[in-house]
């Protein structure tokens, strides 16, 4: 589809916390990961990634947004508190505020820049987050019943259940639906949605599952995960997507 130097560069970010790793007690081990899935579809569809490690050095945010025509933000640990201006809560799960202010800089970059964005689970929530609105640290906080929507504890993502897509959204554009079934696997939710940002997808117990942004910059997120069915069609679909607004976006360089 494109030779090698023509195929757009997409920054993928990386998560600090592994389930199996206790940096506090092993201090000497400390790491970074990426979940071969996540790049693997990306690769599929013909565009290079680039990891972007999560350094306390966020003025080097600048250098990656140079080189990158897309940002796919990922899931992992939860979004910190101070982010959006609360204290933690007793419901509050592993944080990592470097990953919380690197990811910042360069949701705000990549937005100044019109870069496309695509946020899954964590990255949906922390769009949200630095756009200026808030989460609910557990949905257990929240006031209307909700569904149980975490991981079932063989952490399989069979824990399932329907959205209902605005019609007028991007997103029922690129999946040509109104309604599907997506996977389930958090504990936080959205709260508050800013301005600047559209919520175009909730479930039936009224949990915002994507947003996109309300002006003319790609700027799309998903609660669920994709990445674990890339032979679901509508999996494909989002992704398909993403990297032809990447590939539209390093043409306009």
């Amino acid at each position: 589809m494109y030779n090698d130097r023509n195929k757009p560069m997409i920054g993928v970010t990386m998560a600090l916390a592994m389930e199996d790793h206790q940096p506090e007690i092993y201090p000497a081990y400390r790491f970074e990961f990426l979940k071969q899935q996540y790049y693997e579809e990306i690769e599929n569809l013909e565009a290079v990634i680039l990891p972007l490690p999560n350094s306390i050095h966020t003025s080097n945010s600048g250098y990656y947004i140079d080189l990158i025509d897309g940002l796919l933000l990922i899931g992992g640990e939860d979004v910190g508190p101070g982010l959006y201006g609360e204290k933690p809560s007793e419901n509050i799960q592993q944080v990592s505020p470097r990953r919380d202010n690197f990811e910042r800089e360069m949701i705000i970059q990549a937005v100044t820049r019109k870069i496309p964005i695509l946020g899954i689970c964590r990255g949906h929530q922390v769009v949200n987050a630095v756009f200026g609105g808030s989460l609910y640290q557990d949905l257990s906080e929240r006031d209307e019943e909700t569904w149980d929507h975490r991981q079932t504890p063989q952490k399989d993502f069979s824990n399932r259940h329907k959205i209902m897509i605005e019609a007028d959204s991007h997103l029922a554009e690129i999946l040509g639906q109104t309604e599907i079934e997506v996977n389930s696997g958090h504990h936080q939710i959205v709260r508050r949605i800013p301005e600047g940002l559209r919520a175009v997808a909730r479930t039936a117990d009224g949990v915002v599952e994507a947003m996109e942004g309300t002006d003319d910059n790609y700027l799309l997120t998903v609660q669920w995960h994709p990445e674990v069915e890339p032979v679901d069609e509508f999996s494909h679909k989002l992704f398909q997507d993403f990297v032809k607004e990447t590939v539209k976006y390093k043409g306009s360089k």
